[in-house]
């Protein structure tokens, strides 16, 4: 190996033209999406164990390169374009004999250029047509993503429909704080009692799952339901659960969506058994749990000629200042 090459990222010394049986490989890799969110791929025309195969732009990284300019220099060079903006997606770890740490960026590039010396053809794919010759590790790498973002995908969204339902909660509670107390106290034959028993009833199942989790028991003596009497006290019961909920869920990590726990239930299909359930179960069923008694509260305040807070996804986000007014 000359001077002037730069010295390949591997920790382990080596004599040149030889590899040892155990070294590491550092590596970038960039997925570069078009407007139709297809993939872009090269195919490479060496070194000879490569020649013929579709890869991901991507390269062994320089010894003492930043993974990121590393990335850049890779696409200037491979398919000579000049990265916009660069985002650290995935960092990933593989391991036999040797050693593979991949840093995997996605990367925007307005259109490919000059391809490299080594690379035949640069093309866009559907990720359900690649290309029969797509190498195997790059497949391993892209599916590797795809699981690892698939769950910090769901665990955003289990975020988001908290914030969300804490949000329209509130909105509720000030459609019931305007009625007459009559109204919000008087027994309509619904799934609970009163309006008052059905948030109530809200409320308590966000709280007792919470503590089933955490394995201890929900004390009768702590439910809400029957014993909240107004709106104002249902909102100062809201805002202290909301709090518990929100800290919880926010201070989660995605690895915490697996974690399993006991719990004994007496519904109908549950039989009266202990069942074992995953967090992810509980967090997307308490979600369900509390859209199914806001959709009867809405039919409850349409029978007394009350609009119901209708407020959906985008009216919530438009509030937030997360939609952009083109006009």
């Amino acid at each position: 190996m000359s001077s002037s090459s730069p010295k390949l990222a591997r920790l382990v010394p080596q004599v040149p033209g030889q590899q040892p049986e155990e070294f590491v490989h550092i590596s970038s890799f960039a997925r570069v999406k078009n407007a139709e969110d297809e993939m872009l791929l090269v195919k490479k025309t060496r070194p000879e164990f490569t020649a013929g195969k579709w890869v991901f732009p991507s390269s062994v990284i320089n010894f003492g390169e930043d993974p990121k300019l590393a990335i850049e220099r890779i696409i200037r060079e491979q398919v000579g374009a000049s990265p916009g903006s660069v985002k650290l997606i995935d960092v990933q770890s593989f391991g036999d004999k040797h050693w593979d740490l991949c840093f995997v960026y996605d990367v925007s590039v307005d259109k490919v250029g000059k391809l490299s010396s080594d690379i035949e053809v640069a093309g866009y794919f559907n990720r359900k047509k690649l290309p029969p010759e797509f190498r195997s590790d790059h497949l391993e790498v892209l599916e590797t993503l795809e699981k690892n973002m698939a769950g910090d995908d769901e665990f955003t969204a289990v975020k988001e429909w908290y914030r969300y339902n804490s949000y329209v909660r509130k909105k509720y509670l000030d459609v019931l704080e305007k009625l007459p107390e009559a109204e919000v106290t008087r027994d309509r034959g619904a799934s609970f009692p009163t309006m008052i028993d059905i948030v109530a009833h809200t409320l308590d199942a966000y709280m007792s799952w919470l503590y089933r989790y955490k394995g201890k028991p929900y004390e009768p003596s702590s439910k809400m339901r029957g014993k909240v009497r107004s709106v104002r006290q249902l909102r100062e019961e809201e805002k202290r659960v909301d709090s518990t909920v929100l800290n919880f869920v926010e201070g989660l990590q995605p690895a915490d969506l697996d974690n399993t726990f006991q719990t004994f239930n007496y519904g109908p299909l549950w039989e009266g058994r202990t069942w074992q359930i995953t967090l992810r179960q509980m967090l997307w069923h308490m979600v369900e749990e509390e859209l199914q008694h806001r959709g009867e509260l809405n039919a409850l305040l349409w029978q007394i000629d009350v609009d119901a807070p209708v407020f959906d996804w985008l009216d919530w986000k438009l509030e937030l200042g997360e939609i952009k007014q083109l006009q």
